[in-house]
């Protein structure tokens, strides 16, 4: 829906502009001939790049609108940026003849240029035409964001200020004639309409060559600078977003490619990865809807890792899991510096061979050796335990018993207001206890963990049975 509507409406604006540009050539050649006005016959001749330059726009912005195909993926929305840099070129082209004319009458071969008021009619006519279809033009590329349209504006209200200047210039030719036959000022103002077109030129070589560096820049894929630095704090501020690896954006016509690489935080899991994606969709949309981004996740940098996150990330890697991490230092025979030592447990299929194992964890060490350098390292293999949920058999009357041990071992303690949520469960994996307690709101944790430890070695001592006692403070509102 959106690209018909940006297709008819550029079309037509680039239409507009053709038929502009056709009007005023024509009107400047008839006047320029008439009253051998260079000014206004480079205006003519400049109008003409004009009706060139719009037809190129026309052409550009009809081919921007095809769909993406194979071969250009990105779509076709750089033939605008081209349509743009050839424009500046033909404007260049022109100010190249205008310097060269003007010159050649300034100092080698003077031409009497009758100064009327056709010439500063046309002129003014030109002026409200190039200021009308200069704001439509504006007003369209930037709604759709069209350089190609964009350019054509441009081109259009340096037309404004190259025709203001050769109305100066026909002014000033009308002033010469109160003026002394071979006087100064007589030879200036008579000479003032090359003068005029030097101005004229002066504006259009400035604009040609923003235009240009532009148009190249775009071509080119250069970066923005501002865009990249409003899409960068953005994403930053979305929680789970360590870092930003990679920004990379291209223009192509209205739309904005970016190439995003961002670094989670340690504690971001996969499955919260599409939860920030969409955040970030979200975020890039509310900036530009024109934005179409990829984005890549990456994990946090080993290097930035504490010891025992990179041992246990490198050992994922692997597909083992550790435990019993333990790091130190040690003495070697021959003495000198201590060297540090990783002694840890390193879980393995059940089934597999100790070859086999032996093998993977030795890569595993290797691995580790490169991140932890001068380290001896010391592993324990071990079966992993199989996860399983285990079938818990609850004895009423025994319930019943723990529940009154559990009220002996609190008496005494008077920050314990009451005893809920009691658990009792024995299975293959032992007997497990657990209930929850209300505390006073205000109690700092230290002293309400000194309080549980307490209760809980009272229950150890009086159920020495239980291989398990868990219990959880709460506050009392």
């Amino acid at each position: 829906m959106y690209e018909e509507e940006r297709k008819h409406e550029t079309s037509k604006a680039a239409s507009a502009s053709v038929l502009a540009a056709l009007f005023l050539t024509g009107l400047k050649l008839v006047v320029g001939l008439s009253t051998n006005s260079l000014g206004i016959l480079s205006e003519a001749l400049h109008s003409s790049l004009d009706l060139v330059a719009a037809g190129l726009t026309l052409f550009a912005v009809r081919y921007a609108s095809n769909p993406a195909d194979s071969k250009h993926p990105y779509g076709h929305g750089k033939i605008e940026n081209l349509s743009a840099f050839v424009e500046a070129l033909l404007l260049l082209v022109t100010c190249i003849w205008i310097v060269y004319e003007s010159i050649n009458r300034l100092f080698f071969n003077p031409v009497l240029v009758e100064a009327s008021l056709w010439g500063l009619g046309i002129m003014a006519v030109s002026i409200v035409v190039d200021i009308s279809r200069a704001r439509m033009l504006m007003r369209v590329a930037k709604k759709h964001k069209s350089q190609a349209l964009e350019a054509d504006a441009l081109h259009f209200y340096t037309d404004i200020w190259s025709s203001a200047v050769v109305i100066v210039g026909l002014l000033a030719l009308y002033l010469a004639s109160f003026f002394p036959e071979g006087s100064v000022l007589r030879i200036l103002f008579e000479r003032a309409d090359a003068l005029a077109a030097l101005g004229v030129a002066a504006i259009v070589i400035n604009v040609s060559f923003k235009l240009a560096v532009r148009a190249v820049n775009i071509l080119l894929d250069a970066g923005d600078v501002e865009l990249e630095k409003t899409m960068t704090e953005l994403v930053k501020a979305i929680p789970g977003v360590y870092s930003i690896e990679r920004l990379r954006l291209r223009h192509s016509g209205s739309k904005v490619f970016a190439d995003l690489a961002v670094v989670l935080k340690t504690a971001v899991l996969l499955e919260q990865t599409d939860e920030i994606r969409q955040k970030i969709n979200l975020e890039m949309a509310k900036l530009d809807s024109t934005i179409e981004i990829t984005i890549e996740f990456l994990p946090f940098p080993i290097e930035q890792l504490d010891h025992i996150s990179k041992v246990k990330r490198i050992a994922s890697v692997y597909g083992l899991e550790v435990h019993a991490i333990k790091f130190s230092e040690f003495e070697t025979e021959s003495g000198g510096a201590l060297k540090e030592l990783l002694q840890l447990h390193v879980e393995v299929e059940p089934n597999e061979t100790l070859l086999n194992a032996h093998n993977l964890v030795n890569k595993f060490e290797k691995d580790l050796r490169k991140e932890l350098s001068n380290i001896t390292i010391i592993s324990h293999l071990e079966p992993r335990e199989q996860k399983h949920l285990a079938a818990y058999s609850v004895n009423k009357e025994e319930l019943s018993t723990r529940k009154n041990v559990i009220e002996d071992a609190i008496l005494g303690e008077e920050k314990i207001f009451d005893v809920h949520k009691v658990l009792f469960r024995e299975s293959q994996d032992g007997k497990q206890l657990s209930f929850h307690c209300h505390m006073p709101p205000d109690l700092s944790v230290r002293d309400a963990h000194e309080i549980s430890s307490r209760v809980q070695a009272k229950l150890y001592k009086t159920m020495p049975d239980l291989d398990l006692v868990i219990i959880h403070t709460e506050p009392k509102l």
